[in-house]
């Protein structure tokens, strides 16, 4: 371990299962480097989620967090949570942060927007190494032009296939010539009657002739199955467009919290595409999660009117593997088919199975429970509970979960896979239906909804069967989950998905791939003397 003194920088975006793993990683590092300090920008709107985030993590003591943390706010305007305040949050990000670390260089003060606290950066060494999200690129691309020699690393929290899939070229399934193609199509009249540049580069992500969708790891899928809800996407074509060059070409490195034993075909693919052709690292570092999996701490007294006190007399009040956990993420819900969730807890309240629903999504307001269900929901309050908002990974530990349904997205998936749960998957878009497929089809490990699909992806499923799509279906395949869990399928499924999660484990330990990921990353930061 070197004693040269070290300054690394981090840049977050507001989305939690994209800060998550960052300062997840953030922790570890400051662990295992006592001669490390790190800043951490952050929009105005989170820098207490992130001060929070940091705080909870049993590697960082409050001592470390004063002496060797700085967690920047930037920007004044304070957007409330929707998916329009995205573009804001990305523009801020973009302007401010560049400026801030311009400061850094020049050993000035920098002022966190939220708090007011100063921090001068006088005695602190020169950053060699910048960690930006996948949703900050223009970010990544201001610091490579302010400081070349920087080590810019492209934070990516879904999987390597996701990766792939993104930023990868047309022959492994990927999306890398998006732009060009959107670009291409323009000139060939696809622009045409008044279409905006993100309409057409909409139409060419979306249009599906039927074909199954390629892939390193083999997951089968058709390429409508991509889709397979109807809802509307976040407003973000040239964010996801800018991420792709900063991947590809501004970072030199990638960080994802996956690992090679998960993925072994698709970090084959990954080595051969990303490293030995365009001549770029990637570490995989494995889910950096605060709450231990092998033995979780309990949580913390709580005065009796904390929100979070239901939720722990709820989950102590059941039997071993029996709660299940709705959870739809911060973004993804299900708002224009409200009648889809009443039926899963309609059901759910029918076959007597205890659960907990958070109400944390943004797309939530647009489509409430009714005040029917809520007072079902009320009158059973040793089956049901409603949370608006859920310590999911203190929650995932707890014994008596036995599984999460979920929108499939990176955060989720890699705690579910850490805490050893079984899945019951409920994909929109984006990395989610691969996840799905992946967990359900290859590894047996999960369970997918297919009743519940409304957009493209309704069409039949490459596993076989059909979309029904009804109520009635949808309830008969609630019903038969739920009696699976219990039985057999269940058992087998609870089985390799624990399998999953030793790998992640082993991979963890020291000596393991992800710690010597770590270890790697570090390296590739320090300056050569």
């Amino acid at each position: 371990m070197s004693s040269t003194p070290l300054h690394f920088i981090a840049s977050t975006f507001t989305a939690l299962s994209h800060a998550r793993p960052m300062l997840g990683v953030v922790s570890t590092l400051l662990k295992d480097n006592p001669n490390l300090t790190f800043t951490i920008f952050a929009h105005k709107t989170f820098v207490g989620f992130v001060n929070d985030e940091l705080g909870r993590s049993p590697n960082v003591s409050p001592d470390v967090l004063a002496q060797r943390v700085r967690v920047i706010g930037v920007a004044q305007n304070e957007p409330k949570p929707s998916l329009e305040a995205l573009k804001e949050i990305f523009i801020d990000l973009t302007t401010y942060v560049p400026e801030a670390y311009k400061t850094i260089l020049a050993n000035g003060v920098v002022t966190c927007t939220t708090t007011s606290k100063e921090y001068d950066f006088k005695d602190v060494p020169q950053p060699t190494l910048f960690i930006c999200d996948m949703f900050s690129p223009l970010v990544g691309q201001k610091i490579k032009e302010i400081s070349p020699e920087i080590k810019l690393i492209h934070s990516f929290p879904p999987t390597v296939g996701s990766f792939i899939r993104h930023y990868g070229p047309p022959e492994l399934g990927g999306l890398g010539n998006w732009e060009a193609e959107t670009k291409a199509a323009i000139e060939n009249g696809a622009g045409a009657g008044g279409k905006s540049f993100e309409e057409v580069a909409d139409s060419l992500h979306t249009e599906h002739p039927g074909e199954l969708q390629p892939n390193p790891e083999g997951v089968q899928l058709y390429d409508y199955e991509m889709h397979p809800q109807d809802v509307p996407q976040p407003p973000i074509v040239p964010i996801l467009m800018a991420s792709t060059r900063q991947a590809v070409e501004w970072a030199d490195g990638a960080i994802m919290p996956s690992i090679d034993a998960f993925e072994p075909k698709s970090t084959g693919a990954l080595q051969r595409w990303y490293t030995d052709e365009l001549h770029k690292r990637f570490f995989l570092v494995g889910p950096q999660l605060s709450v231990s999996p092998t033995s979780p701490a309990p949580p913390p007294p709580l005065p009796a009117e904390h929100p979070f006190t239901k939720i722990f007399t709820f989950l102590n009040s059941q039997q071993p593997k029996s709660v299940v956990l709705i959870s739809f993420g911060t973004v993804f819900y299900p708002f224009t088919h409200p009648n889809q969730v009443e039926v899963l807890l309609k059901t759910l309240l029918e076959t007597k199975t205890p659960f907990i629903f958070s109400r944390a999504s943004m797309g939530y307001a647009a489509a409430p429970l009714s005040k029917e269900l809520e007072a079902a929901i009320a009158a059973s309050p040793e089956t049901a509970l409603i949370a608006d908002f859920v310590p999911q990974q203190e929650v995932l530990a707890h014994p008596s979960l036995g599984a999460m349904l979920t929108h499939g997205g990176a955060g989720s998936t890699f705690e579910i896979i850490t805490y050893g749960v079984v899945g019951i998957f409920w994909p929109f878009a984006a990395d989610q239906p691969v996840h799905a497929a992946y967990l359900t089809e290859n590894l047996d490990a999960a369970f997918e909804l297919v009743q519940v699909r409304t957009g493209p992806g309704a069409r039949p499923p490459r596993r076989g069967g059909e979309v029904v799509g009804t109520d009635e279906a949808m309830a008969a395949e609630i019903r038969q989950v739920v009696a699976d869990l219990k039985g057999e399928v269940g058992q087998r499924k609870r089985k390799n998905i624990e399998a999953v999660q030793n790998k992640f484990l082993e991979a963890k330990a020291p000596g393991g791939s992800a710690d010597l990921a770590l270890k790697a990353l570090v390296e590739f930061g320090t300056p050569k003397e």
